[in-house]
Parts: C-alpha cells; sequence; structure tokens
C-alpha cells in the first residue's frame, strides 16, 4: 500500500470512529458504512467534464520574397503540401521539421502542392511549357508531370488534388470532347483513367483514400445538376451521394471508411452546409451564422475540419467538427495568440490541422495546430446536486433505522 493510500485509510478510519462516538448507538463498521455512503452522496454532486480539446498554434513560415502561404495537407509524420504567393505566381511548398522546401516546378512557371501522402509524396499542379496546367506528383525530390486525358485535339490540362499511401493521384483533366472529367493516375502503370460523370458532361476528383479504396468529386448528373459522389476503386463504379434537400452537392475527402465530407445546398437552396455522410445518410454539420459552411478534411477518427462565412462580405474563420459540435478554431486556441484562422483544410490521425489564416502581423500565413486535452470538475446543476445529496441523506437515515432495528431485534433475542 502506497503512503497516499495509507494516509487515506487512516483518515476514513479516523472519521468512522468520530462518527462512531457521535453515535453511541452504531458500531465502528456500521458508522464506516454511512460514512462511504455520505462519501458517494458528496462525489455524486460532482461530475467530471468531458475531456475539452484546445489548440496550440504554430506559423510555418512565409518564403522570402513571397506575400503570403497556405497549408493544403498534412501526413502522419506532420509534413505538411501548400505553397506560398510570390508576385503573380505560385510555388509549391513542402513544410518539414520547423522549416520548409521550395519542391522543383514543371517548367519553371506556378506550382502548388495541395495533398501529400505517408511517405512525403505530394500530388499538384503546376504550369508546363506552353502555359497550360498539369498534375503532378512529387516524390523522391523530383516533381512529374501526369499528362491529361485529352489527345492533341482536345483540352490537355488537369490539375491534381489528392494522393493515397501507394502515391496514385486523384484530379480533374481536360478531355478530347473539350470537358473536363475526374480521373484516377495509378502510379505503378503510370495511366490515367477516366472515372465518368452521374450521367451528365463534366466531373470533379478532389480526395481520394489512404488505402485508395475510394474517390470522391462532384460529377454532373442527366439532370445537369452537380452532385457529390464516391467512386469505388474496385469496383470502378460511381455513386451519387445526393444533397441535403437542394441541388448542388460537392465532396471533398474521403477516409479509409467511405466516410464522406463536403458541403451542400439545403432545401429552398436556402442555405450551404457542411456535411458528413458515413456511407447510408448524409448529416447537416449546420451553419453557425447562416452565411455558408464548407467541410474539407477528415480523418480516421472522423474528426471534420472546414471553414464558415462569418458574413457577407466573404470573411471566414476555420472550424473543427468534434464530439458532436462545429467549433470555431479560433475559440480554441489561446487568445493572446494574435491568429486568426481562416480556413482549415487538412487534418491527420493524430488530430493535427493545417491551413491558414492572418498570423500576428497581418500576413496570411500557413498554421498547424496541435491539439491539447484538460479535464475539469464542474458542479452538476443545483436541482440534481440537491436530489443527488437528498439520496445521500436518505441513505444515511436509512442506514441509521437499520441499524436501530438490528439492534432492537438483538435485545428482544
Amino acid at each position: 500500500m502506497t503512503s497516499q493510500n495509507v494516509m487515506s485509510a487512516n483518515l476514513r478510519n479516523s472519521l468512522a470512529r468520530a462518527f462512531a462516538d457521535a453515535n453511541p448507538q452504531m458500531d465502528f463498521r456500521s458508522a464506516a458504512l454511512v460514512l462511504v455512503v455520505c462519501i458517494l452522496a458528496i462525489v455524486a454532486c460532482v461530475a467530471v467534464a468531458p475531456a475539452s480539446t484546445s489548440y496550440l498554434v504554430e506559423g510555418l513560415g512565409i518564403p522570402n520574397g513571397a506575400s503570403a502561404s497556405a497549408a493544403l495537407g498534412i501526413n502522419s509524420n506532420n509534413q505538411v503540401a501548400g505553397y506560398a504567393d510570390v508576385g503573380s505566381s505560385t510555388e509549391g511548398l513542402l513544410f518539414a521539421g520547423g522549416g520548409y522546401t521550395v519542391i522543383p516546378s514543371l517548367s519553371g512557371g506556378s506550382a502548388q502542392a495541395m495533398a501529400i501522402d505517408d511517405n512525403g509524396q505530394m500530388a499538384g499542379n503546376g504550369q508546363v511549357s506552353g502555359g497550360n496546367n498539369n498534375a503532378f506528383l512529387y516524390s523522391g525530390g523530383n516533381t512529374v508531370a501526369l499528362g491529361s486525358l485529352s489527345g492533341p485535339l482536345g483540352t490537355p490540362v488537369s490539375y491534381g488534388y489528392g494522393i493515397d499511401a501507394a502515391g496514385d493521384v486523384v484530379g480533374t483533366s481536360g478531355t478530347n470532347a473539350n470537358l473536363y472529367h475526374a480521373f484516377f493516375y495509378s502510379a505503378s502503370s503510370q495511366a490515367m483513367t477516366d472515372l465518368g460523370t452521374l450521367g451528365g458532361s463534366s466531373s470533379d476528383a478532389f480526395g481520394i483514400s489512404a488505402n485508395g479504396k475510394f474517390v470522391v468529386g462532384d460529377a454532373a448528373t442527366a439532370s445537369n445538376q452537380t452532385h457529390a459522389y464516391i467512386y469505388s476503386v474496385s469496383g470502378q463504379s460511381m455513386a451519387d451521394l445526393g444533397t441535403l434537400g437542394g441541388s448542388t452537392s460537392y465532396a471533398f475527402a474521403v477516409n479509409n471508411a467511405g466516410h464522406v465530407v463536403g458541403y451542400s445546398t439545403t432545401t429552398g437552396e436556402a442555405d450551404t452546409d457542411a456535411f458528413f455522410d458515413n456511407g447510408t445518410t448524409m448529416y447537416d454539420l449546420g451553419d453557425p451564422d447562416g452565411f455558408g459552411s464548407y467541410a474539407q478534411a477528415i480523418n480516421s477518427s472522423d474528426t471534420i475540419v472546414g471553414y464558415f462565412n462569418t458574413d457577407q462580405t466573404g470573411d471566414a474563420a476555420a472550424f473543427v467538427y468534434l464530439k458532436g459540435s462545429l467549433q470555431n478554431l479560433n475559440s480554441l486556441i489561446s487568445a493572446n495568440s494574435g491568429w486568426t484562422l481562416q480556413d482549415a483544410t487538412g487534418i491527420n490521425n493524430a488530430g493535427d490541422i493545417v491551413g491558414y489564416g492572418l498570423d500576428p502581423a497581418g500576413n496570411t500565413e500557413a498554421f498547424e495546430l496541435t491539439p491539447t486535452s484538460s479535464s475539469t470538475l464542474v458542479p452538476l446543476p443545483s436541482a440534481a446536486s440537491a436530489s443527488l445529496v437528498m439520496l445521500g441523506g436518505l441513505a444515511v437515515v436509512g442506514a441509521l433505522r437499520s441499524q436501530r432495528r438490528r439492534r432492537k431485534l438483538q435485545i428482544s433475542t
């Protein structure tokens, strides 16, 4: 027994003896039992609140010569994909180890790193010679253009948005018919596949699960509406996820369980709300200020991040959907941080979040949030407290009455 346990036992025994001395009709064991009931009644009046999550915020930096930076994806090793604005151009960035690396562009033009896998490979897009945009795969220090679905007479343009653990890339590409379709690029075969549509003319792919089983995005329907979809890579089939009652929805991310997040218009096109789809039902995550909310990433625990507009001018706040509640991330960091978190774009399975916002100097800068948790003792509401104390008191009275009955029976015998 530890010294703390010995002290606790001695204290209980002392209190029990004192109680017994004050109630000579009770023996020591009965007094101890009554004392325990009293303590339990008191303890029941205090509830342990669930661990509340807060975050430490860290700026990931703005490269020399750049005016702004943004983070768009994070892996389990806390490597982050993003980009920086440099004049009228952009440069792709790999943030890691407290610094950043400017990745090679495709032809000296603009580049943006959009997503990253656990091997540090990144998907993105950049300019090739001639000025067209091409999806790329960054791996081993090299940036490789992935081409497009189009032949020479089509639209030779593509954009890379998502990557899985094998280095497969998904995105959007021009076609021979001068339309845009979602694509899946296999790293092993180095071939790009057209994922088709929902019966309409166009589609986009924005996310792929880490295990490579699911692709999500949006596609035109036969009735010319735009709906979120989930695509089964093994089944080579695209399923319409529907909407929250409106005519339009978009899916941006999916986890290994096939759970999807994005946004949708609501009934009557009254609002645009972030959604979570668990494979059977699409759930509305809410819109705190009524100006639109947008979910952009999800991890294996179904923790969701994104942003919501705070007014009609487009001002925004980053959010995390955690423990059944959509929460403004600005309320979960230190009030003295100097940061305004505008958009949360990525989250890993440890709960680390990346995005961009206004740093203490007022510049748009990429950030990373690291979660911290704390538990507090919170008194129950007064009515509940009173009821529990009453129950404790009744238990004590009952114990005393029982003790008296036992003593009377002993006397009668």
